[in-house]
């Protein structure tokens, strides 16, 4: 799918999350989509010795996927009754998915923060309380710029992760349903 397509349905994404979530998404976080910034990260991991819950120390490949708590729960991996419109994590619409690390873990920016700290999201986590968790999400940068500045070349990763357009293919199919 070319970037013109998914920065289309990224933008798509952003203010359907606004309307569900009754939230704002900022101007910062559509420009990750409408400049191409998130796939140009695309590929890019997360460097050695990264310490994430449930993971042992290691780089993480990224791939961008459609800004949507609701394209994600479609495509599988996400529970709706969890992250979904009206689920039980009632913080989703602080948060907006911008990177797959696996099919049901994310990494998210917090809209709630106006420097937009990144985070790691799966539904099997976000009742957790323990230290480095915020309403459900692991801090892992403490800006979204920090974040993208973290980011690497690298020819393989400890974590590997689908880098296909599935997840936009999805979102497409979807959005013209």
């Amino acid at each position: 799918m070319n970037e013109k397509k998914k920065i289309a349905l990224a933008l798509a994404a952003c203010a359907a999350h606004e309307e569900t979530y009754g939230t704002t998404v900022p101007a910062r976080l559509r420009e990750l989509w409408k400049s191409g910034e998130a796939f140009r990260a695309h590929g890019r991991c997360l460097p050695p010795k990264t310490s994430l819950p449930g993971f042992e120390t290691g780089s993480f490949r990224v791939a961008s996927v459609p800004p949507s708590w609701d394209y994600l729960g479609n495509m599988g991996g996400l529970d709706d009754a969890i992250s979904g419109e009206g689920g039980e994590w009632k913080h989703a619409g602080s948060f907006l998915p911008i990177f797959l690390l696996k099919q049901s873990r994310l990494l998210v920016a917090d809209l709630d923060d106006p420097s937009f700290p990144v985070g790691y999201y799966e539904d099997e986590t976000f009742r957790s309380k323990s230290k480095g968790w915020d309403r459900g999400v692991y801090r892992i940068a403490p800006s979204l710029e920090a974040f993208l500045g973290t980011l690497v070349e690298r020819d393989s990763a400890d974590f590997e992760t689908e880098l296909d357009d599935g997840p936009w293919e999805d979102a497409a199919e979807e959005a013209d349903d």
